[in-house]
């Protein structure tokens, strides 16, 4: 600590004054700056890169479960940013923080690389008791001098994209077990509003759609806000060890030349390095037993779902009321049974769809010659 701020904090405590969460945030000063070529090299070996007409090189993870959605397998922090998103994931650092994401019909969700670091890029919505987000699409463009530049901030996004939470899990570090199932969205959005609200702040960009007052009056806890400082790399990222630092990995990224890239020339909806594809390492009964695994689970977790909006619907119908109050309780369940068996549709498509793909590349795979018996 340097002098001049150790000489205001003895001042302050010899005046009784109480102060928390004090911190002065400087403009960010990235250590490093790396090219897209990094982004490619290190998100690889959790997912596959796809090369898409309509948005140009995009990434994939691997085995997503099903009803995944961006922005489910982390956690909300207060930091010198306002709220920052947080994952252990490997690849969080970048696809949570830069770039956008789409759904694309045949594919699922794809990541969209982008060159601008903020601390989540996602819509908000609050009302009704929940608060929600969403992944911006790849047409909210923002800019430090314009912001959004007045677009609408939720086009591109559909119901089942968002990530709605009972208010008092908010601040909860285990928040994937307490997200809605995605079928209730429809309902949530008609009752909450939009609350998305980014700005600068000395060169930052900040997320102040939820404030912190809201937050610690919802769910009746202290938000503690943690100071941020930049990591020299992916290791030193994360929570210092007295636990009130967050470490954040931010590089400027350098946008690519608009020629040049051999990648940019593969066939719209071909991975870029097919020799990486899991289906080259598998025998043709390995790629068998996969997806036959992979359907098991995926209608697994699918009434694994439905089981748990039932049971939302139970205990909605089981309190007592009279029966005009029950009517629209009863249209509002059978809206969202049309729209989980509409999401199941969807996904169960780009399940086929990628199975389909991975068994051309099966048949396409060269056979061993089998050696010829020699006559005698």
């Amino acid at each position: 600590m340097k002098k001049g701020a150790l000489l205001v904090v003895l001042l302050i405590g010899s005046l009784g004054i109480s102060c928390t969460a004090m911190t002065v945030a400087s403009p960010p000063q990235p250590y490093e700056s790396i090219s897209q070529n990094q982004f490619y090299d290190d998100l690889a070996p959790y997912g596959r890169w796809i090369q898409l007409n309509h948005y140009g090189l995009v990434w994939q993870p691997l085995d997503l479960s099903y009803g995944w959605r961006p922005y489910s397998d982390g956690y909300w922090v207060y930091t010198d940013y306002g709220w920052t998103y947080e994952s252990d994931a490997p690849y969080g650092w970048a696809v949570y923080h830069y770039g956008r994401w789409a759904f694309d019909n045949s594919f699922g969700w794809v990541w969209v690389p982008g060159y601008e670091w903020g601390p989540a890029w996602v819509a908000w919505r609050y009302g009704d008791g929940y608060v929600g987000w969403a992944p911006l699409a790849p047409e909210v463009r923002w800019s430090i001098q314009g912001g959004f530049g007045g677009v609408n901030i939720e086009v591109g996004i559909g119901s089942f994209a968002w990530c709605f939470v009972n208010e008092r899990h908010f601040c909860d570090r285990h928040i994937r077990g307490y997200l809605e199932v995605p079928a209730r969205n429809v309902t949530i959005i008609r009752n909450s509003r939009n609350v998305t609200h980014y700005h600068t702040d000395n060169n930052r960009i900040m997320n102040g759609s939820i404030s912190r007052e809201d937050a610690e009056r919802f769910t009746r806890q202290r938000v503690e806000r943690y100071r941020v400082s930049e990591a020299r790399s992916r290791g030193e990222a994360g929570f210092s060890p007295r636990n009130d630092e967050l470490r954040i990995y931010q590089p400027r990224v350098q946008q690519p030349p608009s020629r040049g890239d051999a990648r940019r020339s593969i066939p719209n909806g071909r991975e870029v390095n097919p020799a990486q594809s899991r289906v080259v390492r598998e025998t043709p009964e390995q790629t068998r037993q996969r997806h036959s695994e992979e359907a098991k689970q995926f209608n697994s977790q699918a009434e694994n779902q439905r089981r748990t909006l039932d049971n939302v619907h139970q205990e909605q119908l089981s309190q007592p009321k009279a029966k005009e109050e029950r009517q629209p309780i009863i249209r509002q369940q059978r809206t969202e049974v049309k729209t989980f068996n509409k999401d199941r549709s969807r996904e169960t498509k780009v399940l086929d769809q990628r199975q389909q793909r991975e068994n051309r590349e099966v048949r396409q795979q060269p056979r061993e010659e089998k050696p010829q018996r020699k006559e005698r």
